[in-house]
């Protein structure tokens, strides 16, 4: 089942020194940024999202090292279809914290609507690697492996999730569908009914 998507670009001048740090922000800069950003937060829960961008910005702009407020700003953008922005967010925040795997697995679903299907991939990767128990990102891979027509590893994935969640019903349709793209139609039809048993109505 293709899932909604939700992102960042890591721009690397061989050669080059990388960027300085911004300076930290004052402390009633960081106070002022987290209230902007609880505000963006609810204008995003009520469906503005033009509005949450503005105050997402305007938080980043009281403290550019607010991780949080790249990231949601990112996903407003991807609603938007604006894929250069919210790469461009993404990679800032693995910037900022390269232990981020929401990160790396947002710019993964943005290199996807790209058609860059082998970066998408490495960023799932990455953001299995730092978080392994995370499901979406498998479920993710499973998807673009299967575009590439890799079903081995598409079924690996999505039985990974099975084990994460044993009683996902969706878990279960997703193999079948990667089972069935194989060609093995009777492990399909197996993962067919699991996902019935479990409430998945067809």
């Amino acid at each position: 089942m293709k899932q909604p998507l939700v992102c960042l670009l890591l721009l690397v001048t061989a050669g080059c020194a990388s960027p300085a740090p911004p300076p930290p922000p004052a402390a009633s800069d960081e106070v002022k940024a987290e209230g902007v950003l609880r505000k963006a937060n609810q204008l995003v829960a009520g469906g503005d999202l033009d509005a949450a961008i503005i105050c997402f910005s305007e938080a980043i702009k009281l403290d550019p090292t607010l991780s949080l407020a790249y990231v949601n700003r990112a996903t407003c953008y991807i609603f938007h279809g604006k894929f250069d922005e919210a790469m461009a967010d993404c990679t800032r925040v693995i910037e900022l914290d390269p232990t981020s795997a929401v990160a790396y697995s947002y710019r993964g679903g943005i290199y996807d609507e790209l058609g860059e299907h082998e970066k998408a991939i490495a960023d799932y990767s990455k953001a299995i690697e730092l978080e392994p128990e995370e499901r979406e990102s498998y479920s993710k891979r499973a998807e673009t492996y299967e575009i590439q027509g890799e079903f081995e590893s598409a079924i690996a994935d999505h039985s990974r999730v099975i084990e994460l969640a044993p009683t996902d019903a969706w878990a279960y349709y997703d193999r079948a569908e990667a089972y069935d793209l194989q060609g093995d139609k009777e492990k399909a039809e197996a993962d067919f009914a699991r996902a019935r048993e479990l409430g998945l109505e067809d």
